[in-house]
């Protein structure tokens, strides 16, 4: 499985999955209010077919760099369509696909502020922002 940034070519398919297993706040027509602050991102399995993603608001905020849920919006999903129908078998999809999304949480771009000795990170899961010190 990978994560990707989604592109013009897989939004007609992101949309699809989007209405079938995620909620409105997932949907394209309610993430372009944000123009490109909103960043949007498709999981792939290992064919390379879509099956879900997640967005993330981007923003500056005393220096630093911030990704989290963008306003008005509960969480950044994420939302999978698995098609496996043992609960064990949809467990361990999830769970591979939240151990994808903390590495790719922990890659992101951050920023620490001018002058500061530490860098201090923001990170999100699942609309939560937790900030730490490195």
């Amino acid at each position: 499985m990978k994560i990707e940034k989604l592109i013009e070519k897989n939004k007609e398919n992101y949309e699809k999955i989007a209405i079938s297993e995620g909620a409105i706040f997932n949907r394209l027509s309610w993430l372009k209010m944000f123009n490109d602050k909103v960043q949007i991102y498709g999981i792939y399995d290992k064919d390379n077919n879509s099956i879900g993603g997640f967005h993330l608001y981007k923003q500056k905020r005393f220096g630093l760099t911030i990704y989290r849920n963008p306003p008005f919006t509960p969480t950044i999903g994420p939302f999978l369509q698995i098609k496996a129908e043992n609960s064990a078998a949809v467990m361990n999809k999830w769970k591979e696909t939240l151990f994808l999304m903390a590495n790719f949480f922990e890659n992101l771009p951050y920023s620490s502020a001018p002058g500061m000795n530490n860098s201090l990170a923001v990170k999100v899961c699942y609309g939560l922002a937790v900030a730490t010190i490195s």
